[in-house]
């Protein structure tokens, strides 16, 4: 597996076809309700607003994925 092929969410699969955004989230909302019963909203609203935080700090810091400097092996 090439090094640029993985992100800081895993490795990048390329496709043509369109995600179904629709059946994740539904897929998501019944594995939280079967986890956290009736604070599932709740809950899954915090971790939007978490990922929400991630993803505009690493927009804004695009940090590196990998050291600056040379690794001697």
């Amino acid at each position: 597996m090439p090094c640029f092929a993985v992100g800081v969410y895993g490795v990048e699969k390329r496709t043509f076809a369109a995600p179904d955004e629709a059946a994740k989230t539904q897929l998501r909302r019944e594995n939280a309700k079967k986890m956290y019963g009736s604070a599932a909203e709740r809950i899954l609203a915090m971790e939007t607003l978490v990922d929400m935080r991630f993803e505009q700090e690493y927009a804004k810091k695009r940090p590196p994925l990998w050291p600056n400097i040379p690794l001697k092996f």
